[in-house]
C-alpha cells in the first residue's frame, strides 16, 4: 500500500511538472497579407477556415484542452507537423510546382475523406463536412490550384 501511495505522489508531481512544457506554435512569420490562400484566391467556402485552418495555418486557435498537458503537447505537436506539411498562411510563397501539387492534394484528401482528420472532427463538430461540402471544397481546391498556376505563370 505504501508503494502505491508513493507512486501516486510521483505521478501527481509529474503531471504538475509537465504543465510547464508548452511546445511553441507561434508562427515564424507574421506578415501573411500577400501569402494567405484565402486572401489571394477568392471564393473559398466559408467552412474552409473551420475545417482546415486550426492545424494548417498560422491562425491556430487552441481549445481549452490544448493548454493541459499531456494532451496539449500532442495537440501542439500535431499543429507543428501539420504546418510543416501544408501552411495556408504562407502557401503563396511556395514554389509554383509545390503550391499546385499541395492544392491538388488537398482536393484529393478532402474528396477521399482523409481530411479533416476524424480525431479532429470528434471534438470540432463544425469541421465535419457533408458529402456536398466535400465536393464543393474539393472543387474549390482544384480551381485554386489552376488559379495559382495561372497567376504564377503570368508573373514570370
Amino acid at each position: 500500500m505504501k508503494r502505491l501511495k508513493w507512486a501516486l505522489y510521483i505521478l501527481a508531481a509529474l503531471l504538475v511538472l509537465i504543465q510547464f512544457y508548452q511546445p511553441d506554435i507561434t508562427p515564424r512569420t507574421t506578415d501573411t497579407a500577400n501569402s494567405d490562400l484565402l486572401r489571394t484566391i477568392p471564393g473559398a467556402p466559408s467552412y474552409l477556415r473551420g475545417a482546415c485552418y486550426d492545424c494548417h495555418s498560422n491562425e491556430s486557435k487552441l481549445p481549452w484542452y490544448g493548454y493541459v498537458n499531456p494532451v496539449g503537447i500532442l495537440v501542439r505537436n500535431h499543429i507543428i507537423e501539420a504546418r510543416k506539411h501544408l501552411n495556408f498562411s504562407v502557401i503563396q510563397d511556395y514554389p509554383t510546382e509545390k503550391k499546385v501539387k499541395k492544392l491538388n492534394e488537398c482536393a484529393e484528401e478532402i474528396r477521399d475523406g482523409e481530411m479533416p482528420l476524424q480525431s479532429y472532427t470528434w471534438m470540432h463538430h463544425d469541421a465535419q463536412l457533408s458529402d456536398e461540402q466535400r465536393n464543393e471544397l474539393s472543387h474549390w481546391f482544384e480551381t485554386a490550384a489552376a488559379a495559382a498556376l495561372a497567376r504564377d505563370m503570368n508573373n514570370q
